[in-house]
């Protein structure tokens, strides 16, 4: 694995992140399954699209082949979560509120994301195009 780690950055210590994440997956918490699933579909593909981006050809974790393997691992479980999320949330609730609360979902998942903006950048990822991606709800992708 130290192969791996020399192609990440190593991670800083950040109390006021860690409050901020812990903050914004307890208000995530809800008993309404609609709304639990259509937030799960919004992690899950958030996190696809952030894999997708961080495997990209030429980046420096595209480049490390245990790297791509074992994050194309976890975008295969993740890529599974968003169809099942998907279609159970369609079944369950409006498309238009389910939108509503990707969106929102994936703002929070998009601003905790770009806090560490820097280490997108040290992996050649544009955080700017990353958070533009991850805010594009379209209605009929739920």
């Amino acid at each position: 694995m130290g192969g791996a780690r020399l192609a990440l950055p190593t991670p800083r210590p950040d109390e006021a992140l860690l409050d901020r994440l812990k903050g914004f997956y307890r208000a995530l918490g809800t008993r309404d399954a609609f709304v639990h699933l259509t937030q799960i579909y919004a992690l899950d593909s958030g996190v696809c699209i952030v894999l997708s981006a961080l495997r990209g050809e030429g980046r420096p974790v595209g480049r490390n082949s245990t790297l791509t393997a074992i994050l194309g691992r976890i975008l295969h479980d993740e890529v599974g979560h968003v169809r099942d999320s998907g279609r159970i949330a369609r079944e369950l609730g409006p498309r238009r509120a389910g939108t509503e609360h990707v969106a929102r979902t994936r703002e929070g998942l998009a601003d905790m994301i770009f806090q560490r903006a820097d280490a997108l950048e040290t992996l050649e990822v544009d955080p700017d195009a990353l958070r533009r991606t991850l805010l594009h709800v379209p209605a009929w992708r739920l």
